[in-house]
């Protein structure tokens, strides 16, 4: 027969723990005020304590552990998954953040920078000091050939180094480069918020250096005769495109992705439809800056200068074996109109001009200040 359950029997085996509560009780008299017992509840049993665990083995399986243990350079790498951003954008924001942001912050715990946003003004300022925060080192070398950017595995440059590469030395970065750099890192922190991986946005206490909106006249009548006449010396085709960018504005991307459909001479006007961007080996038409089509009036001349400039480069085409596409891109790599000139060789070939022309100007078809430099 079931044995009955015995509740004073249990009580005495197993009493509740106490504790002695001093202040007695307003309602009794002060003479009566002693420490009184209170019960305490009991600690949870073996049981509840292995449930507990189970509960919290099966959050970290399901990847809900705590996140402000979580490495910055995981956080990066999340928010350049997410982030809605435009090509040319995303390629800025992996430059700055392989560049200068995860070689500082990368091993970091979130936690750590939110608690400490002091560390973000340290970043600015050694930026401030040198562009490549090279913490006053001696022995660097400042690499100048072309595919100075390619790293072998153990970090060193992949080329042979010749007179181009000089010793070190420092040169500050812009402040508007520290701005942008400053802008990701509070973009990026902004999702850990969202995502209670952290409390706080750190980058809110820093200070970032503050930007003007400064621009270099642009070149007068003279600086550009003379850039006129040391792209000639570069080439023909250089010269064509530098001119449009002089009497049109146009960003070299967008100078870049015109096809020849564009030109329509019996309107005399030019049609700036998309903007060509290379990074990292990926190739595509976007859209413009502005996200906008604009359509440009040429004048008589230019458009008689595009005339002359598409039947040469049908002679070329002949030359080499082939037919110019018509419908093809106006500056072209492979001479057929199948390819078009990548930006940024325009920009480099840009200051080499200005460098001959003895110009320092901005131009905003190549998107350029150019300096002469030793």
């Amino acid at each position: 027969m079931e044995q009955a359950w015995d509740h004073e029997e249990t009580q005495r085996a197993h009493p509740p723990a106490r504790c002695r509560l001093r202040g007695g009780c307003p309602d009794r008299p002060r003479s009566d005020n002693k420490a009184l017992p209170v019960p305490v509840r009991a600690g949870p049993t073996h049981e509840e304590a292995e449930a507990v665990r189970d509960r919290l083995i099966a959050a970290v399986t399901a990847g809900r552990e705590p996140k402000t243990k979580a490495k910055f350079g995981e956080l990066l790498d999340k928010m350049l998954e997410v982030a809605d951003l435009d090509f040319t954008t995303r390629g800025m924001y992996q430059g700055y953040i392989e560049r200068t942001i995860r070689p500082v912050f990368g091993e970091m715990e979130v936690g750590e920078i939110e608690q400490r946003p002091d560390l973000l003004d340290s970043l600015y300022a050694s930026l401030r000091r040198c562009k490549k925060l090279c913490g006053g080192r001696r022995g660097l070398v400042d690499h100048r050939p072309a595919g100075r950017g390619k790293r072998r595995e153990d970090g060193t440059p992949d080329h042979v180094c010749d007179e181009r590469c000089r010793p070190h030395q420092c040169k500050p970065a812009e402040p508007a480069t520290i701005a942008q750099i400053h802008a990701i890192i509070k973009r990026t922190f902004g999702y850990g918020v969202r995502w209670k991986w952290i409390d706080e946005n750190p980058a809110v206490s820093a200070s970032p250096p503050e930007v003007t909106a400064e621009h270099d006249d642009p070149p007068s009548p003279d600086e550009a005769v003379r850039l006129l006449a040391a792209a000639e010396e570069h080439s023909y085709a250089m010269a064509v495109l530098i001119w449009l960018a002089l009497v049109t504005g146009a960003r070299r991307g967008e100078l870049c992705a015109l096809r020849w459909p564009n030109v329509n001479e019996a309107e005399g006007d030019l049609l700036i439809g998309g903007s060509y961007a290379v990074r990292k080996g990926q190739r595509m038409i976007k859209p413009t800056k502005t996200h906008r089509k604009r359509r440009l009036a040429l004048d008589p001349g230019t458009l008689e200068l595009l005339a002359s400039y598409r039947e040469e480069c049908r002679k070329e085409a002949l030359v080499a074996g082939g037919d110019l596409d018509e419908d093809g891109f106006i500056f072209s790599a492979d001479g057929f109109g199948k390819t078009p000139w990548n930006p940024d060789t325009v920009g480099k070939w840009f200051r080499q001009i200005a460098v001959a022309a003895s110009v320092e100007t901005t131009l905003p078809g190549c998107g350029t200040t150019t300096r002469p430099r030793c």
